[in-house]
């Protein structure tokens, strides 16, 4: 693509032992770039586990331009979703970690349950389909205690990064960190 040819005829001109070129750092369509092709569909780490210990611990971020959310459920699983409101489009928590009985928006108090179901949307007509108007869900990973998100529609691979990154956090305990 052009984004791809504007890069790398950047990255020639890079002098070795120096910064990026400028524009990496105040260019707009890089930035878009960056945005699309690495934050929209890699792996990032977000934080620990243990910053969500208990079922209703939340931790809620901004990647991007994308608001997420990262849940612990009743059964212990952490299940991840864009914290965007399927009615409005506001955002359900604001960015922090916490813990919640469940997932209300403050706008129009759509309800939503740990799985991203809608339980309850006000006012809206007999026939109005809440099956259809779930929270749009994020791949979410762990390993050793780390925690990864994805918010690509098909997400790369995890297991090649959980089988290599493992062995090496495993001697920290950050499942027990304080």
């Amino acid at each position: 693509s052009a984004d791809r040819a504007i890069i790398a005829e950047l990255l020639a001109t890079r002098q070795p032992g120096h910064n990026l070129p400028q524009a990496f750092y105040n260019d707009r369509e890089i930035f878009e770039f960056d945005l699309r092709e690495i934050f929209g569909r890699s792996w990032l780490m977000i934080g620990f586990e243990i910053e969500m210990p208990d079922p209703g611990s939340y931790m809620a971020v901004t990647i991007g331009r994308s608001p997420i959310l990262v849940l612990r459920g009743q059964d212990g699983v952490l299940r991840g979703f864009f914290n965007s409101c399927r009615h409005r489009g506001a955002q359900i928590l604001p960015d922090g970690c916490g813990t919640t009985a469940r997932l209300i928006c403050p706008y129009h108090q759509w309800m939503y349950d740990e799985t991203g179901a809608l339980r309850g949307a006000g006012r809206m007509q007999r026939d109005f389909d809440k099956a259809a108007h779930g929270l749009k869900p994020i791949h979410v990973r762990t390993v050793a205690g780390t925690v990864y998100v994805c918010l690509a529609e098909d997400a790369p691979d995890f297991a090649p990064f959980h089988d290599a990154l493992a062995p090496m956090l495993a001697p920290h305990d950050l499942l027990h960190a304080k």
